[in-house]
């Protein structure tokens, strides 16, 4: 029997969905609470809407890939030897 390779990005959700379940498991407070609590401090309301609007923007294709901070992120910083994943423009 032949095992198949999980995508890098189907691992990668993956890993988030674990770290999420544990992490609400083992605390009383949700992920929720905290973002809310962190959301009403002043100064961090602005940041934390302009973070969520780009990862939004970028999870759904919105931004043009050359102007996507993620992808420019990403290029920067993984761009050899991930041209079969379309990091590159």
């Amino acid at each position: 029997m032949k095992l198949r390779r999980i995508a890098p990005g189907a691992s990668g959700w993956a890993a988030i969905a674990v770290v999420v379940v544990v992490a609400e498991y083992k605390d009383s407070r949700t992920m929720s609470d905290f973002f809310y609590d962190v959301s009403r401090h002043k100064g961090t309301g602005l940041a934390l809407g302009i973070f969520y609007l780009s990862l939004g923007a970028h999870l759904f294709g919105i931004i043009p890939r050359k102007y996507d901070p993620y992808h420019v992120l990403a290029g920067a910083t993984f761009a050899k030897g991930r041209e079969g994943y379309g990091w590159h423009s």
